[in-house]
């Protein structure tokens, strides 16, 4: 549904195996950026629960970096394997761990790699000098998640994996 003129609003109704409300508001207050912004109003204690926004790009945009605490972007290469988290904390590398993304039909086997220092991640064009930077909400973000950058097929980057107050109450995540 398009609001305010200039934003794009999605709702998914919470339902008995889906105890929580999700909107997800797009909106462009510039030219060269998109903002989404995700609410989550559950409607019984959800634990350790997360959203996963995924940023799918172009082949053109190989190289993925996640901000560390040294001011640098840390990439993520094959050799290290395919998929490559960056927990916020312990207990975002806990849940990264707990088997939820394990299950079939695609199960993901993640690197666990140093923890980030703001939940900012980044891709790069290679010719057009052109950068997609990725920002998530420092309190509510899990871990900065990339794909390897060799991959000629799929090229993702996830801000974070965010997740609403662990005792029900409305999370709003940006």
């Amino acid at each position: 549904m398009l609001i305010d003129g200039d934003a794009i609003l999605m709702r998914w109704p919470a339902t008995t195996d889906r105890p929580f409300n999700l909107e997800a508001r797009y909106s462009f207050p510039m030219p060269n950026l998109v903002r989404l912004e995700v609410t989550v109003a559950a409607k019984k204690e959800l634990i350790d629960f997360e959203v996963q926004v995924g940023s799918y790009f172009d082949k053109g945009f190989p190289s993925a970096g996640v901000l560390m605490g040294d001011g640098k972007f840390v990439s993520s290469p094959a050799k290290l394997g395919t998929w490559h988290a960056f927990p916020r904390d312990a207990q975002a590398k806990a849940i990264i761990g707990d088997g939820r993304w394990k299950h079939d039909p695609n199960p993901v086997e993640f690197v666990i790699r140093p923890s980030f220092a703001s939940p900012v991640s980044i891709r790069r064009h290679t010719s057009a000098n052109l950068q997609a930077p990725l920002k998530s909400h420092p309190p509510t973000a899990l871990p900065s998640t990339t794909h390897t950058t060799e991959n000629p097929t799929i090229r993702t980057t996830t801000p974070c994996l965010a997740a609403p107050s662990p005792r029900g109450n409305p999370g709003r995540l940006r």
